[in-house]
């Protein structure tokens, strides 16, 4: 008995030292308290004085009980110089032999809680089981976040700002920092610095430990893991395609990542993914991650689809791409097997290599009027085809006869006026039946006498030297690129040349 009181007296004497220690050192201004959370005065190396929220330390036998809404201040003035110094930091921990704990840890009568907007740093077990708390904003000037800080809450939906970091030292090697919460909503804003600065090869720590349903990615994660089953994510414009994405692995390795995956970065790429180290050496080769993805969604601005960014999207049955998309890259949706059809947008001037090869289920395809070339194999292996559409008005170059490989069983539909140069261009005239159709698009003739003939050049061209042609007119619009120039001209003259 006499041991067990000895050692609580050294346990109190030790916590009350080192608690002095910091005031003597740090805490030149001493203390206050504030709706019950007691803040200390720091000066700080770098960013001089402000404020902290403290610990309760264990000598403090009473945990001061919190609830309702609570307001961090922005700033608190000190009376004896009349300056007010931010608040900048909230202070971790949790119960454990000699230590202390956050003022607002275990504190499930708090609903919520407004952070200080100069807020930088929030340490492991922060609010952990804060259950009362459904959303938290996390201020623009947060930098660091710790393992556990938002741990067992109710908290469904965040957002982490650009400069967060979800640091090591921190205590995120042992937890992620939303342990046991099912998030609705998590957004990691665009940003270009790295989320997690985790050395870890292979990423060992889940960074959130909790359920996503939707994610968004604007920045690289880094070595950390991802859950599995997540319902949407989407790559946001900043994210960089050249680092791996890393998810956990609990029932084998081609369970899906997620139903659905939204692309709004410029340019999509191929990247890969890895869910353990033993996965790799499994596989002997890269997982790609489009082949554990249900669903695509490419949005409006992307530009570019790199080589390979689909190849082998196994699940992918159909993909819309927008308007915005001037590039297909080779080998971009080779061997995606379940895929039916694919609308190419007008502005695309060429398909690259083998970019469709081997698409056994592709049905139906669009070609756009702004087409130019097509690069060899590009629907080679495309079997089943019986419907090509397309709009150019003049045969776009093919790389070679292997462009396609349907010739005998799919029909050609082309713009009426260009049944003749399509039947006398290499290997267009390749298939058995080529149809003359109007598409939807505006005719192109320039005068509106329902023909084309050299008055239409003549015409296009007095557009053009009286400026007229600065408005878009569909019309005009010859190589249908959304632009009405010179190059109409020399597109409207081949096709008189070509005896239409």
């Amino acid at each position: 008995m006499k041991k067990n009181v000895l050692l609580r007296v050294c346990i109190f004497c030790f916590a009350f030292f080192a608690t002095c220690q910091q005031v003597k050192a740090e805490d030149s201004l001493g203390s206050l308290f504030i709706d019950n959370i007691r803040y200390v005065l720091v000066e700080h190396a770098e960013r001089g004085l402000e404020w902290w929220i403290d610990l309760v330390y264990p000598f403090e036998f009473s945990h001061p009980e919190l609830s309702g809404d609570i307001v961090i201040p922005d700033s608190i003035e000190v009376l004896q110089n009349g300056i007010a110094y931010p608040v900048r930091f909230i202070n971790g921990g949790y119960e454990w032999f000699g230590g202390g704990h956050s003022f607002f840890y275990k504190q499930p009568g708090i609903t919520s809680i407004r952070l200080p907007e100069p807020l930088v740093d929030i340490e492991e077990f922060a609010f952990y089981e804060c259950t009362g708390i459904t959303e938290i904003r996390i201020p623009d000037s947060v930098e660091y976040i710790g393992g556990y800080a938002f741990a067992q809450t109710g908290i469904t939906k965040m957002s982490l700002p650009s400069k967060v970091k979800l640091v090591e030292y921190g205590g995120i090697d042992e937890g992620g920092i939303l342990e046991g919460c099912h998030i609705n909503n998590l957004i990691i804003e665009d940003g270009e610095e790295t989320l997690a600065t985790l050395e870890q090869d292979p990423p060992e720590t889940d960074l959130f430990g909790c359920e996503i349903d939707t994610l968004y990615l604007g920045r690289n994660i880094g070595y950390g893991l991802l859950p599995r089953g997540i319902k949407e994510i989407t790559i946001g414009k900043c994210f960089n395609q050249e680092q791996e994405l890393w998810f956990k692995s609990d029932h084998g390795s081609m369970e899906l990542i997620t139903e659905m995956v939204k692309f709004q970065c410029d340019t999509i790429k191929r990247w890969f993914q890895y869910a353990t180290r033993e996965e790799e050496e499994k596989n002997h080769e890269d997982l790609n991650f489009i082949e554990l993805v249900k669903n695509v969604e490419i949005c409006d601005g992307v530009k570019v689809i790199g080589g390979g960014a689909f190849q082998q999207a196994y699940t992918m049955t159909s993909v819309d791409l927008p308007g915005s998309i001037v590039s297909l890259e080779p080998e971009c949706f080779s061997e995606c097997y379940s895929l039916q059809s694919i609308s190419i947008p007008n502005g695309v001037t060429n398909i690259g290599r083998g970019a469709f090869y081997d698409c056994t289920s592709l049905t139906e395809v669009n070609l756009p009027a702004s087409l130019l070339s097509l690069g060899t194999d590009a629907f080679n292996g495309c079997d089943s085809l019986n419907s090509v559409f397309c709009k150019a008005m003049v045969p776009p170059v093919m790389g070679s006869q292997n462009c396609f490989t349907c010739y005998d069983k799919a029909i050609l539909y082309v713009p009426r006026m260009s049944v003749n140069a399509y039947q006398e261009s290499n290997w267009w005239n390749c298939f058995s039946e080529i149809i003359g159709m109007d598409f939807d698009d505006e005719p192109i003739d320039p005068n509106g006498d329902g023909r084309i003939a050299i008055d239409d050049v003549t015409m296009l061209i007095d557009c053009l030297l009286s400026g007229a042609g600065d408005e878009y007119i569909p019309s005009l619009d010859v190589d249908r690129n959304g632009k009405v120039n010179i190059a109409d001209v020399t597109a409207l003259i081949d096709i008189l040349l070509r005896g239409h």
